[in-house]
């Protein structure tokens, strides 16, 4: 890797581009062409008195030294002296820059002084110049990086403006000039640099006047601001001669050249990169790792990241990309690192990712992905061991096959609109340190057999429609009650729920906000000791719709209470309550209350109690 320009945080002009950015078109100035402004000032470009602020830039190619030794951008008619590379001048005080026989381009101030800023420059360069009046100072930058600054005080007071040329003593520029840019205000290094390879719309806040030189025929140059300040060409041609700084066998992304065969690494982080992430990085088929998070990247995905086959962590997280996660993604086979967080990504998630089996981590938190959460459970993984969709718009239940992640330790589903239950299977990942499910719908009790998260170190379930009574093998987890995740936030919260007393020891300091008023309702329908007395069959149909067959076998008189409740542990109906013989028995229940009235679909619970021991199956309702 090389850096041709200047640093890494600049957007991206392709491999074998044209000078001019965006277009195959620029200007080419020779022997006193020039373009003319429509007799306009700075002044009126500006739309005000020009005051202290103001920034003028452009991308030049110097071809060969300037006659009688200037060159010209802006001939303001000042004496005939004003031919100005770059530069703000009026009657009084004049600073200026100029090309001339010494290989550099000067910037005078000339106000009494004769202070100057020297710019080294070679002939055939490609360079982007750019000079800042702020507050007295004048600033010149070559490539986006301050060279030199002097005191100025040289405010304009009229004269036109000129590209290329002056009008007097035969000053004029050789060489390619291309997006002339003029502001109102004064531009930040930083701006400079991270705008300078962006072709602008036109509306951006501050841009007083932009000649881009993309229109390719004919004698106007088009300002694309509202101002509308077109120029005239007068003898400069359009070109589309091509300049790249990389060699054959590289390609330039961000104002860096990149060996197609040697880089296999990307790793840009946090350098104020602003734009798409450009096609052509799919040409770097070597890469094993793409990290260009906290940047400033917009547009989609490109779908050419499928060819880096050999691609195993690929984060573009903290930017402002858009769109879906592309199909291509699914060739990458050796993936194993996936950070796309706190982007603006949209759509379902895709079902390729049940089948990227190398995939060990998981961040998607923070977009606007919508549908259930299915394709995000991969079959048969071995290595998934971090989980994060939080902070999006997925709907519907955690899908029974959570429990095919034997390697998670790290689930995040938090604020999203999950809802239902919560199924069994996820009490069986017994490497799960931290389960965040808080701000969701998620409906239903805890079940005892939370125990199986034997290695839970962090619960956060709070903001949910939770309720029934919590079991006391909550205390039996590795959950560090008294510990602290962060100031004011405890490893445990079920907070703004309906959980009902009596609680267990273990977190009676921190239940938070609880809705008890339906808690007389309800009782504990956790299942005690299995005695050999009875069994249970499993429902048939399950779910059902409109009538299910419960069945059980009894080795010994009993009197037995069966009982519907809902996933709560509300009753709904009781179906049976009196000494039962032996034998083989069933009995019906047709979705209906007490009072005969159709209940809801969801969840319920078939419950079969013989003293103080309880059996439960859950069945579902459809509708």
């Amino acid at each position: 890797m090389k850096n041709q320009l200047s640093r890494s945080n600049l957007l991206i002009f392709l491999s074998s581009f044209s000078f001019c950015i965006g277009q195959n078109f620029s200007l080419e100035f020779q022997n006193g062409s020039h373009v003319a402004m429509d007799d306009q000032s700075i002044e009126q470009i500006v739309g005000t008195s020009w005051s202290t602020r103001k920034t003028i830039s452009a991308w030049i190619i110097p071809t060969g030294q300037s006659l009688n030794s200037s060159a010209g951008w802006n001939g303001q008619q000042v004496y005939g002296q004003n031919q100005m590379g770059f530069g703000f001048g009026n009657t009084h005080g004049i600073s200026r820059g100029i090309i001339n026989n010494e290989d550099k381009i000067w910037v005078y101030n000339w106000d009494g002084t004769d202070d100057r800023i020297g710019i080294d420059y070679e002939v055939d360069e490609l360079m982007h110049v750019a000079l800042v009046h702020n507050g007295g100072i004048l600033y010149a930058y070559k490539n986006g990086v301050l060279v030199d600054q002097i005191n100025s005080n040289s405010t304009a007071d009229g004269g036109y403006i000129r590209i290329g040329g002056g009008t007097e003593n035969g000053n004029a520029f050789n060489g390619f000039i291309d997006e002339i840019r003029v502001w109102n205000t004064a531009r930040s290094g930083n701006e400079i640099l991270n705008h300078m390879y962006m072709q602008l719309s036109g509306d951006e806040v501050g841009l007083a006047g932009y000649w881009n030189f993309n229109e390719g025929q004919g004698e106007v140059a088009y300002d694309i601001t509202e101002n509308q300040n077109h120029g005239e060409i007068v003898g400069a041609n359009y070109s589309t001669e091509t300049y790249s700084p990389c060699n054959n066998d590289e390609i330039v992304l961000w104002n860096y050249c990149f060996s197609v065969e040697n880089t296999v690494e990307l790793i840009l982080p946090s350098q104020e990169i602003i734009g798409d992430i450009p096609s052509n990085i799919g040409e770097l088929t070597n890469l094993t790792t793409i990290i260009l998070s906290n940047n400033q990247l917009t547009g989609s995905i490109p779908s050419e990241i499928g060819n880096l086959v050999d691609l195993h962590t690929l984060d573009l997280s903290g930017n402002q990309l858009t769109g879906s996660i592309p199909n291509e993604i699914s060739e990458l086979s050796q993936l194993s690192d996936l950070n796309l967080y706190y982007n603006r990504l949209s759509g379902e998630l895709p079902e390729f990712f049940q089948y990227m089996i190398n995939l060990n981590h998981i961040d998607l938190s923070g977009n606007q992905f919508t549908g259930s959460l299915e394709n995000a459970i991969i079959q048969n993984a071995d290595s998934l061991a971090y989980l994060n969709i939080s902070f999006n718009q997925l709907t519907g239940e955690i899908p029974h096959t959570i429990g095919e992640l034997h390697e998670l330790k790290y689930l995040f589903l938090n604020n999203n609109s999950i809802s239902g239950p919560l199924p069994t299977e996820l009490f069986q990942l017994n490497k799960l340190k931290y389960l965040w499910l808080s701000s969701n719908e998620i409906e239903g009790s805890i079940p005892p057999e939370i125990i199986g998260l034997s290695n839970l170190q962090q619960l956060f379930i709070n903001d949910n429609f939770m309720g029934g009574i919590l079991p006391e093998e909550l205390c039996n987890l590795s959950v560090n009650w008294d510990g602290q995740v962060d100031i004011g936030l405890t490893n445990f919260s079920i907070s703004n729920n309906s959980f009902c007393p009596p609680y267990p020891n273990c977190i009676e300091n921190q239940l938070g906000n609880q809705d008890i008023s339906n808690c007389s309702e309800i009782v504990s329908i956790y299942e005690g000791p299995i005695i050999k007395s009875f069994s249970m069959h499993n429902p048939f149909p399950n779910p059902f719709n409109p009538i299910v067959s419960l069945s059980f076998e009894m080795y010994d008189s009993e009197i037995i209470d069966i009982m519907i409740y809902d996933i709560l542990g509300r009753p709904v109906k009781k179906l049976l309550n009196k000494l039962q013989q032996p034998g083989y028995q069933r009995i019906y229940w047709d979705g209906t209350d007490e009072s005969g009235l159709p209940v809801s679909s969801g969840t319920y619970v078939y419950s079969i109690r013989i003293g103080n021991h309880i059996q439960n199956k859950k069945i579902v309702l459809l509708k």
